[in-house]
């Protein structure tokens, strides 16, 4: 009995583990898309400035 308890906490666990992992994943991979494009707008408005200065 106390085998089974066991094995179900575990599935439990990993779900979670899961379930958390693929929630930060989400939330880096939007920070870093959203600033990659930060980073490309700043590049292209520090190359507007290098033509026209």
């Amino acid at each position: 009995m106390m085998k089974i308890n066991a094995q179900k906490d575990k599935q439990q666990n990993i779900i979670i583990y899961q379930k958390v992992n693929s929630a930060t994943f989400n939330y880096l991979h939007n920070w870093i898309v959203d600033h990659l494009i930060t980073i490309k707008e700043l590049q292209e408005e520090i190359n507007e400035v290098k033509q026209h200065g």
